[in-house]
């Protein structure tokens, strides 16, 4: 409900030598240099924490950033056209101050099976490259952690879907692995050998697989009989959270679940006492924030801080707080806020930077706001 990408708003030879074979590779990186787009922005300072986020609009969506201790002060950074009616698709996180992104250009017949463009935004230059026109324009890229590896997913002719390796320095393209899943396979992060892992869903449920460098592939946790959503991984690679259906009380809610990649054990860092559970999110420290629904439509649920007592941060007045991403420091978590009580009843939602015991500061805009991470200190 809360953390599904952005849809449209109407409806969202062996025999070649190897000479031949250089060539081709010098005319790809040429090609790839040529679809730079020079900023025409002013370079970011990155002194401070600073939100990044995307505002949506008809045609365009414009790419801002907020200082997290005067998020009013906004500086438009780019500006991505699109085709009309359908935004941009980034990666959950920000790595070294870049993001990617899917889009689909303005100049075809908008479809959600149309190949998209997938581009990389450098956050202090501000300036943007695109890498490939062939993205699958739902399934967000992301980004290694050293900002220099990004994997996609694109669809092959024959339907069969394929885990995309690019290195941004080079701009050359690899596949992976390549997946007849019925369903789909989506690429969640690295593990800590740099090791891509991802999920495929099937009719038996929601499979972890790690896929290494050399395209050895490896099962590692069957994660559910249903959906399990909200992935993410911890920050030194060793384990992965994410929400799966649980039965409780003769009812079905998610529930957040940590594994470790190491020891493969499951555990549950947040009993279900506190209702459905959304969009676990680690910070630099291994601990985690869960957003909780609320079972009152004049309560609040707090957002729930494990392994860090230290931590505590304001709930609102009523509804409950999503987790999107904490600023690299760890002191601000950026959240999307919904007024309602919970998946039945979401309510209205904003984005919210919640910092400190008693600061909830709202992004105010005319369209709606997505969360592309933190930059800065």
């Amino acid at each position: 409900m809360v953390s599904q990408p952005r849809l449209p708003r109407f409806g969202r030879a062996l025999s070649v030598s190897a000479a031949l074979l250089a060539l081709a590779a010098i005319a790809i990186l040429f090609a790839a240099l040529r679809e730079s787009s020079e900023s025409p922005y002013r370079p970011v300072v990155m002194e401070e924490p600073l939100l990044v986020f995307a505002e949506f609009g008809s045609t365009v969506d414009k790419i801002l950033i907020a200082p997290a201790a005067n998020p009013e002060s906004l500086t438009l950074i780019q500006s991505v056209p699109h085709a009309d009616g359908w935004g941009i698709n980034p990666a959950p996180e920000m790595v070294a101050g870049r993001t990617a992104f899917t889009v689909l250009p303005s100049d075809i017949q908008p479809d959600r099976s149309s190949a998209a463009e997938l581009w990389v935004l450098d956050i202090k230059t501000t300036s943007k490259v695109r890498l490939a026109r062939d993205a699958d324009l739902l399934v967000a890229p992301i980004l290694r952690e050293d900002g220099g590896i990004l994997v996609y997913r694109r669809t092959e002719d024959s339907g069969a879907q394929s885990l995309i390796r690019v290195d941004l320095e080079t701009r050359t393209r690899r596949v992976l692995h390549t997946d007849q899943s019925e369903f789909g396979v989506f690429p969640i992060g690295f593990d800590e050998k740099g090791n891509l892992l991802f999920t495929r869903i099937s009719p038996s449920g929601t499979d972890l697989l790690r896929v290494t460098e050399s395209s050895n592939l490896e099962v590692l946790l069957h994660a559910s009989d249903e959906i399990a959503r909200d992935w993410t991984v911890a920050p030194d690679g060793n384990a992965v959270a994410f929400v799966t259906p649980v039965l409780e009380r003769e009812q079905i809610i998610h529930q957040a679940q940590i594994v470790s990649l190491n020891e493969g054990n499951i555990t549950a860092p947040v009993d279900t006492s506190r209702g459905e559970q959304y969009s676990p999110r680690w910070r630099y420290d291994g601990s985690l924030a869960i957003g909780c629904s609320t079972n009152s439509s004049s309560g609040s649920a707090p957002i729930v801080i494990t392994a860090s007592e230290k931590i505590i941060l304001p709930a609102a007045p009523v509804g409950f707080d999503v987790p999107l991403g904490w600023s690299v420091d760890g002191t601000y978590l950026a959240v999307r806020h919904f007024s309602g009580t919970g998946s039945r009843d979401p309510g209205d939602e904003t984005l919210v930077i919640l910092g400190g015991a008693s600061t909830r500061v709202e992004i105010t805009a005319t369209s709606d706001l997505l969360f592309l991470g933190w930059s800065g200190a």
